[in-house]
């Protein structure tokens, strides 16, 4: 008896050609790849945030607000938390005005100006008869400080003495000007 013996034909052969396998080598090489573009993801940017966050350390931060309602430095407490206004981004919590002032978290001075009037002293209020006043303050912050870029705080905000800042509490926002950075002792 014949038996019939199943034969691939020419044509079959080469279609089998033209659509190579999968394989497992195939699976080793693309798995390879893939573990070495999240290894160099990692390095660069876990270990950077990793080593900036273990580098951090609190300061003290000095800034001044200029030409502001009288009533404004009642909404600013000691402890309040301080956001960037346009982000939303956390900033650090509002100190005592100075190690003096311990209850106060704005140093207050008059900006209205005084001028000669007849031969005496006439102060300038501005409107409704409300005067204006500046301020001094300070908040406490986590960063990372270096010379050229100042201190960096959260990995993204960069603060430098000079700087003008529009900043939030929870009940009020402010323009303020950084005036110095120090380390918080």
């Amino acid at each position: 008896m014949k038996t019939k013996k199943n034969k691939i034909s020419d044509t079959d052969k080469k279609s089998a050609r033209e659509y190579p396998r999968f394989g497992a080598l195939d699976f080793v090489i693309i798995l390879v790849v893939v573990i070495s573009i999240v290894g160099i993801y990692f390095r660069f940017n876990l270990v950077d945030t990793i080593t900036q966050t273990a580098n951090s350390k609190k300061y003290v931060v000095s800034f001044s607000i200029e030409n502001i309602r009288y009533t404004t430095p009642n909404y600013v407490d000691i402890g309040d938390k301080l956001y960037i206004s346009s982000s939303n981004e956390y900033l650090g919590e509002i100190l005592a005005a100075s190690d003096e002032m311990s209850n106060n978290a704005l140093s207050v001075t008059p900006s209205s100006e005084v001028f000669i009037e007849n031969g005496e002293y006439v102060e300038v209020y501005y409107p409704n008869s409300e005067s204006r006043v500046d301020a001094d303050g300070r908040f406490a912050c986590e960063g990372t400080y270096t010379d050229s870029k100042g201190l960096i705080i959260n990995n993204s905000t960069h603060i430098t003495a000079g700087q003008t800042l529009t900043v939030q509490t929870e009940l009020v926002t402010l323009v303020i000007e950084i005036i110095g950075i120090a380390p918080l002792e």
